[in-house]
């Protein structure tokens, strides 16, 4: 609080300090006998906050505002006293103070009173807030425990989950792997199957062929230049034009009640005799094509042998 500054006024018969720091008004201080001030009302303790419509902030400002005017009115906050209490001590005539300031206290026992119930509803209604309070904050507690235990029984299940997952990807991987490679090796089989595919119907109309002119011109035993007839059933040196047997074919008769091989009798079929079949297929080391070849171009060439 500031430091006190009093002023007394002779004609007012007061002393006034300063309020509070901040505050409106100045404090009446102190009330003298022979000043205006006491039959006007004034009390010590009341704030005047205003002279003559002028609000007052310091006690000087008020000694000015008072000695300016020969008229005054005051706005005054009173201060915390009973008026009708300090009237009937002023005023008591024959009365005892003491009964008077003992009528005061009666008073306030009512107020005590109504205090203390006022007291006791609160401490209740604080108590009841209170219960209500804790219950509800266990019953939080209870709850958020309650979603702890599920959130993490929900992660547990979801690391099980992306564990799964990854395994299974693992799986994918491995299995797209595997799949792509069986559908190259797929590929390259239809590949092949289509080769031998074609392979075997130009063989077979080859065959065709062969045998159809097998059926209109009948084989010859007439041996060619430079080659061993294939009809004779017996071996023999090659005869006519030309030198030797450098290319001939053998001509090594069949050995009795041996059945022909499977290629020889493919030959056979086509209308060559099996010594030629053999013959061509010794000298191509079992290879049913180029045997074909060797025996058609045989016929071909002058004549079809005839086996």
């Amino acid at each position: 609080k500031p430091a006190i500054k009093s002023q007394h006024s002779s004609k007012l018969g007061m002393e006034i300090v300063n309020n509070s720091l901040g505050e409106l008004g100045v404090l009446v201080h102190k009330i003298y006998p022979d000043g205006l001030a006491k039959p006007s009302g004034l009390v010590e303790g009341d704030v005047i906050l205003a002279i003559n419509g002028t609000a007052c902030w310091s006690h000087e400002q008020a000694r000015n505002l008072c000695n300016d005017s020969a008229s005054l009115e005051f706005v005054v906050q009173a201060g915390s006293y009973a008026p009708e209490f300090v009237s009937a001590l002023i005023y008591r005539g024959t009365a005892s103070a003491e009964d008077l300031v003992q009528a005061e206290i009666s008073k306030m026992s009512v107020l005590d009173n109504e205090v203390l119930l006022f007291t006791d509803i609160h401490a209740q209604l604080l108590e009841k807030v209170t219960l209500a309070n804790e219950a509800f904050v266990a019953k939080r507690i209870s709850a958020v425990e309650g979603v702890l235990e599920a959130k993490q029984a929900y992660l547990r299940e979801l690391n099980q989950t992306v564990a799964q997952y990854e395994a299974f990807s693992v799986q994918v991987a491995e299995g797209t792997k595997f799949y792509a490679s069986a559908v190259e090796k797929l590929e390259a089989l239809q590949a092949k199957a289509s080769e031998l595919k074609g392979e075997r119907a130009e063989l077979h109309e080859q065959m065709l062929k062969s045998r159809s002119l097998a059926q209109e011109k009948p084989l010859h035993a007439t041996p060619q230049p430079g080659y061993l007839s294939l009809s004779s059933p017996r071996g023999g040196s090659a005869r006519g034009s030309g030198s030797g047997a450098s290319g001939a074919m053998p001509s090594t008769a069949p050995a009795a009640g041996v059945e022909p091989s499977t290629a020889a009798r493919q030959l056979m079929e086509m209308g060559f005799s099996r010594a030629q079949a053999e013959g061509a297929l010794e000298e191509t080391n079992g290879d049913v094509s180029e045997s074909l070849t060797k025996l058609l171009a045989l016929a071909q060439g002058g004549g079809s042998p005839r086996g």
